[in-house]
């Protein structure tokens, strides 16, 4: 059901539902609905505790974060040979995950 609010752009109905903050889906979910919603200061401050406290959906959790912090511009003044080297750590380590998951 929090799925289908969600892709449909219910966003705000979803949030209705996912006040688990326990749960790091939800807190994964909640990311989603504050980014689709534009409300990026909420977004911000809710992803990063659910960087810190994810595990199963720590990439899923990363990607939406730094679209949320390139939209306050963290990322804009970073120069391109740490951005690159960010990136390629990253890539590593997701494929690395995925390599590990049955």
């Amino acid at each position: 059901m929090i799925e289908d609010l969600i892709e449909t752009g219910q966003y705000k109905e979803a949030l209705r539902y996912l006040n688990d903050l326990e749960d790091e889906k939800v807190r994964y979910q909640r990311l989603v609905c504050l980014y689709g919603m534009q409300e990026l200061q909420q977004a911000k401050k809710e992803g990063l505790k659910a960087k810190a406290l994810a595990e199963e959906t720590y990439y899923d959790v990363v990607a939406i974060y730094v679209s949320i912090l390139t939209h306050f511009g963290v990322l804009s003044n970073m120069d391109s040979d740490k951005y690159r080297h960010i990136s390629e750590q990253f890539s590593v380590l997701t494929k690395n995950n995925s390599e590990n998951q049955p």
